[in-house]
């Protein structure tokens, strides 16, 4: 059996190589059908590493001691939940287990039903996933094999590392490993669009699920990591800035700036490059953060012992990044094309205003802060091996570094979700957007007060505090905006409206869950590590310790036997505010293969805090009549609750954002097949949507009805057969412009003057007041100067914007 396993993992290795030649051949001959061959080579591969995961499994479920691999791991005592978790409890078996994942996205992208312009994208991503993979087969196959066997007759194995043995750790790094390999995609496809020289937003459209998906998966498993610490642990936190730690949170961090950033790509056609570099950047992160794991270089409670993977890592590590950073840049002309833009800026279609949008700004923004924390948690994280040459030992950030760097970043990223949130697409002018900012502003102004009036007196606490709080109010502002719109537009209650948009624009509103979950870790933090206590206390029984509110009794201490460990338990009576709150058993777990015991710790959560327990030590010869004296750790974490509240909703949120539809979009596009462009007149007034449609009749004449379908379907016809003469009359409409027209002064001035100006037609845009002209490129200056001079014949001042039609399609998120 450990021979097959084996076996399949030379073939797969086989497989991948033979993939990436296929694809060079396809490549140079421009033969469709060597491609196809190379899909098929991958798919191949997938089925290889299957198969010797399976192998593996099985070795492990049944306990064939003959491989090295399952003696290490597991034993004839570990239950069989631990026995299937011991895949990727070691080095060997994880790393068979991190391209079994690969695997998977590899035949993802491979059979994915793409249009054939994309198929050419996710074929030449195909070989970039390969090559990964054929990197992590080779070590397999080789240094890091799971089915070595030994002849020695073993009748029982080491068994699992103890703090393994958790349910959590079960599902901790599966997830992590999905959301790790998952940036592997939109690295790959990155690289596709630079190979076939594609410089639009079709990578990005492929990307989003595997990303989206990818920064679930990586920052649920980050969550579920910290829980593990704070209940296996017995340190009384969730997360201490440990260089494992940040190796995971780092392409996190990567991975939500690039969906952030990759939204403004599809909106406005620029950030290209940086999307593509922050893309590079995600996936490189990963490879750091499994360099650090196991090579030895870090100490880590997280990291493997004893591996001498870091040889192998560090060279991958160094000249890919070189490589992809060389590859960008010879390639930039292909994201810049006729486009001028660079990094962070740069035009939209052909022939668009170059204004920026405030939105757009905020994005970019909220980007910088990403890369500014990933910078600093970096250079944090990396500094004991730049120290270690330079002072003669190695130096690390502590805890409070680490707070100083991120915490003013993080501030300043709630400021900007709130402002993002609150302000729309699309020109903004000031008025609009202070008023918008009105609520949210006010939100974090009566939260600061109220923090100040209760005593707080941390500025750290009562920063993040305040601008979490505006980050919420807007979000859900914003999202009680449209929830009464839609309820008044439908005729149902404002629940019925939310549920209904929560289900229907998946995206935007499961974002907004998203925004508060993090709000909510974000307090949770800020209070557990800011105002938390710790105690220790030694005591014999009877006796009693106070801590914070807590009154603990330690009553008397029990020994017990289950399976292989051997269990010590005191019993602590707890009253708050003089009464009886119940009782908390802290424990010590001594193991037969562990030389120091694991702490059982006791929580017990009351009032949106924890009282975390732990018993530390206990004096064997110092025995009283009751019992012995016992030492404990006592901790007092308020509000700590809301960091796993936040990791549920986050989950609930990231499942919504990336849930299908489930009916299929049909469409088709129709390029104007005649030059058009298209001329806004936005005059300085605003029309409320609410009021807009406050005008509108509840009920219209078929007739009206009937015009307007027949008058849509001639617009078609008019742009898709290049007919001028038809676009004036496609134009007219009885449904809202009638109604809506009064409230904009001059409309009907604004609307002649620019026909006679030389455009084919005008009318409201939308629910106004913006006036829309279709015009022959050459008139359009003259078309908008018109339209404007129009209107401040009837008092109002306008401005014009001179864009194009967009032929790529609407994007609603």
């Amino acid at each position: 059996m450990p021979a097959v396993g084996a076996a399949a993992v030379w073939a797969a290795l086989a497989f991948a190589v033979g993939g990436i030649l296929l694809w060079g051949w396809a490549r140079a001959r421009a033969d469709a059908r060597l491609g196809e061959l190379a899909r098929v080579s991958a798919l191949a591969m997938s089925f290889s590493v299957l198969t010797a995961v399976l192998v593996l499994w099985i070795l492990l479920l049944e306990g064939d001691f003959r491989v090295l691999y399952v003696a290490e791991e597991t034993s004839r005592s570990l239950p069989i939940v631990y026995r299937f978790a011991a895949l990727w409890s070691g080095n060997a078996g994880s790393l068979l287990f991190w391209v079994g994942v690969l695997s998977g996205y590899v035949a993802w992208t491979a059979l994915r039903r793409t249009p054939a312009a994309d198929g050419e994208l996710t074929l030449n991503a195909l070989p970039f996933l390969l090559a990964i993979a054929a990197f992590y087969l080779a070590l397999v196959a080789g240094p890091a094999s799971p089915f070595a066997t030994t002849s020695a007759v073993l009748y029982d194995g080491t068994g699992m590392n103890a703090l393994l043995q958790n349910g959590w750790m079960a599902f901790h790094p599966p997830l992590l490993y999905a959301g790790y390999v998952g940036m592997s995609v939109p690295f790959a496809l990155a690289m596709a669009s630079l190979v076939v020289g594609r410089s639009d937003a079709s990578w990005i459209r492929l990307s989003r699920t595997a990303a989206t998906f990818s920064w679930l998966a990586l920052g649920t498993g980050i969550l579920l990591g910290a829980h593990w610490a704070y209940v296996e642990l017995g340190w009384g936190g969730y997360w201490a800035w440990d260089p494992v730690e940040n190796a995971s949170f780092l392409p996190w961090l990567a991975a939500t700036a690039f969906l952030h950033s990759l939204v403004v790509q599809e909106r406005r056609g620029i950030l290209r490059l940086w999307n593509t570099i922050i893309a590079s950047i995600a996936f490189w992160l990963t490879m750091l953060g499994t360099f650090l794991t196991r090579s030895g270089v870090v100490d880590s409670v997280h990291a493997f012992a004893g591996t001498s993977m870091g040889e192998y890592f560090g060279p991958l590590l160094a000249a890919g990044s070189l490589a992809t950073a060389a590859f960008i840049y010879a390639r930039r002309d292909v994201l810049r094309a006729g486009r001028g833009q660079g990094v962070w800026s740069g035009r939209g279609p052909a022939g668009a205003s170059e204004e920026r949008h405030p939105k757009e700004t905020a994005f970019v923004l909220n980007n910088l802060l990403f890369l500014a924390v990933i910078g600093g948690i970096l250079f944090g994280t990396l500094f004991p091996l730049f120290s270690r040459p330079l002072f003669g030992q190695a130096l690390a950030f502590g805890t409070q570094a680490y707070n100083r760097i991120v915490t003013p970043f993080a501030a300043g990223g709630f400021v900007l979700l709130g402002v993002a949130t609150s302000i729309g697409w699309g020109p903004q002018t000031l008025r609009r957007a202070a008023r918008r900012l009105l609520l949210p502003a006010a939100a974090a102004a009566a939260v600061a007060v109220l923090l100040a009036a209760a005593g707080m007196q941390s500025s750290t606490a009562l920063a993040m505090d305040t601008t979490a709080a505006f980050a919420a109010a807007a979000v859900l502002a914003d999202g009680l905006r449209a929830a009464r719109a839609r309820a008044r537009s439908r005729g149902v209650g404002v629940a019925a409206a939310a549920v209904e948009l929560l289900s229907q624009r998946r995206r935007r509103y499961g974002g907004y869950v998203v925004h508060l979950a993090v709000v909510l870790v974000a307090v949770g933090i800020t209070a557990s590590s800011v105002y938390g206590r710790e105690a220790v206390v030694t005591l014999n029984p009877g006796q009693t310790a106070r801590v914070g509110a807590y009154a603990l009794t330690y009553r008397h201490l029990t020994m017990s036997f289950a399976g292989n460990r051997q269990i010590y338990t005191a019993a602590l009576d707890v009253r708050v505010a003089g009464r009886q709150a119940g009782t908390v058993r802290p424990s010590q777990i001594l193991f037969p293969n562990m030389p120091q015991p694991l702490a059982g710790v006791a929580i017990r959560s009351q009032g949106g805090g924890d009282l975390y327990t732990v018993l530390q030590a206990i004096q064997v010869r110092d025995v009283g009549p009751s019992g012995p004296v016992a030492t404990f750790d006592v901790f007092v974490n308020p509000l700590v609750n809301l960091i796993w509240l936040g990791g549920a909703l986050f989950l609930l949120g990231g499942l919504v954002v990336i849930a299908h539809n489930g009916a299929a979009l049909r469409w088709s596009r129709i390029v104007p097949s005649l030059p058009l462009a298209v001329v806004l007149a936005i005059p300085a007034l605003e029309i409320e949507t609410a009021a807009a449609r406050r005008v509108l009749p509840e009920r219209v004449a078929l007739q009206d009805a009937v015009f307007n379908l027949g008058h849509a379907a001639l617009l078609v016809a008019a742009l898709a057969q290049g007919r001028p003469d038809l676009l004036r009359g496609a134009l007219c409409d009885r449904l809202h412009q009638p109604y809506r027209a009064p409230l904009v002064p001059g409309f009907e001035a604004v609307v002649a003057a620019g026909t006679a100006a030389g455009a084919y037609g005008a009318a409201l845009s939308g629910s106004g007041p913006t006036v829309a002209a279709l015009a022959p490129p050459e008139a359009a200056e003259t078309v908008g100067e018109a339209m404007r001079a129009a209107f401040a014949r009837a008092g109002v001042s306008s401005r014009v914007i001179v864009t194009a039609i967009e032929s790529r399609g609407a994007l609603d998120s």
